[in-house]
């Protein structure tokens, strides 16, 4: 994985400020990362009331840690990131622990048709990243695969957001030209 970008002087003052007890500074940084939070737990969760305890699990535990938080050179998103991460972990365990009843169809295996299938479409969309530049693809995969927001790939590669967002839809219209024959 690439380094994370370095926070911006608005958002280290914006987190000292909110280290220092202002409210607005507090609601600022929960407008902007919410959002953010609530898609990584949903994506791992799968689940919408899950997502949304954790995204709140996740700000509480921040609002009793940010006393004691340090910069440390990275984003404070990536801090954040750490506490959800450890969230859905923790939801992880309490299913095992108390496992939702499971239906039978849920159970059910795939047929052969539908593995054929899936296989079909990943090797198809493989292709089609395959035949994107090396810039294209990186921007793809750190904006679909590790859920780096644009605007932090255009820091990670010292290029304006206008430029990586230029290069993503470009990527997604190339791939989308690979992929038309066969929908």
């Amino acid at each position: 994985m690439i380094d994370d970008p370095p926070p911006t002087l608005a958002e280290a003052a914006l987190v000292a400020r909110a280290r220092a007890g202002d409210g607005a500074a507090i609601t600022a940084l929960y407008l902007r990362y919410a959002p953010m939070i609530y898609r990584y737990a949903y994506q791992r969760t799968g689940e919408r009331t899950l997502a949304e305890d954790i995204q709140s699990e996740v700000f509480a535990r921040m609002l009793e840690a940010l006393p004691g938080y340090e910069e440390r050179g990275r984003p404070f998103a990536a801090w954040l990131f750490r506490i959800a991460h450890a969230r859905v972990i923790d939801s992880y365990r309490r299913q095992a622990r108390y496992p939702a009843a499971v239906s039978p169809e849920s159970l059910a295996t795939p047929g052969p048709e539908a593995l054929v299938e899936a296989a079909d479409a990943r090797a198809a969309l493989y292709r089609a990243f395959a035949r994107l530049t090396p810039l294209q693809r990186r921007v793809v995969w750190l904006h679909y695969h590790e859920h780096v927001p644009l605007s932090h790939i255009a820091v990670d590669l010292a290029s304006s957001p206008d430029s990586v967002r230029a290069v993503h839809l470009r990527a997604l219209r190339r791939m989308a030209r690979v992929l038309a024959p066969m929908v």
